[in-house]
C-alpha cells in the first residue's frame, strides 16, 4: 500500500489488520500484496449464501434446519466443523442436484479453509461480516442516483461521513449544542 495513503488512513501496513472479503480471488490476491501481515476472513454473509445454496439444493423447502445447524458448525468449529456438518448427510437418497450442491460448498470452501476464523473473532468482539461497508454502499449509491441531484465529486467524502454517522450512536452529539 502507497505509505501516505496508509497514514492518511491510519492504517500501518504492517500492523494487526483484517481483510474481510466475499471469496473473490482477486480480492485476496489485492490483499495479499497491499496487507501481507493481514489476516483474511471470509464474509460470514457469503458464506451462509453458500450453505443456503447447498441446502436448497439437498433439501428443497426443507433446508432451512439444516443450513441452521451448519451455520452453528462453521461458526463454531469453520472448516473442520463445516466437514462434519456436511459429513453426517446420508449418501443414500442423495439426488444429482443435491450433490452438485454439496459438491459446489465443498469447492467453494476448500479454497477458504484458513479464512474462517469466526469463532475466535466472535469471542473477542470482532467483526466476521462486510455488512456495514456493504449497507453504506448501498445506502451511499442511492443518496447518489436520485435524479435531480448534481453532486460534485468535492463533496462525496462529507457525504459519505455523514451517511456511515447517521445510524452510530456518535449521530445525536454532531447535532447537539454545547455552551460555548
Amino acid at each position: 500500500m502507497d505509505a501516505a495513503l496508509a497514514q492518511a488512513l491510519g492504517i500501518e501496513p504492517a500492523g494487526s489488520l483484517t481483510v474481510l472479503g466475499d471469496g473473490a480471488e482477486w480480492i485476496w490476491n489485492a490483499a495479499s500484496t497491499q496487507f501481507p501481515a493481514a489476516t483474511q476472513l471470509l464474509d460470514v454473509f457469503h458464506a451462509c449464501e453458500h450453505l443456503a445454496s447447498a441446502g436448497r439444493a439437498l433439501f428443497g423447502d426443507e433446508a432451512a434446519d439444516w443450513v441452521e445447524r451448519g451455520r452453528h458448525s462453521l461458526l463454531a468449529d469453520g472448516w473442520p466443523g463445516l466437514l462434519d456438518h456436511v459429513g453426517a448427510i446420508p449418501v443414500e437418497g442423495r439426488t444429482t442436484a443435491g450433490q452438485a450442491g454439496l459438491d459446489e460448498l465443498i469447492g467453494y470452501f476448500a479454497k477458504h479453509t484458513n479464512r474462517l476464523g469466526y469463532y475466535g473473532r466472535l469471542r473477542t468482539g470482532r467483526s466476521i461480516g462486510s455488512g456495514g461497508v456493504e449497507s453504506l454502499a448501498r445506502r451511499m449509491g442511492r443518496r447518489l442516483k436520485v435524479p435531480g441531484r448534481g453532486w460534485c465529486v468535492d463533496h462525496l467524502e462529507g457525504m459519505a461521513s455523514l451517511i456511515a454517522t447517521a445510524d452510530t450512536p456518535e449521530w445525536e452529539s454532531l447535532w447537539t449544542r454545547t455552551a460555548a
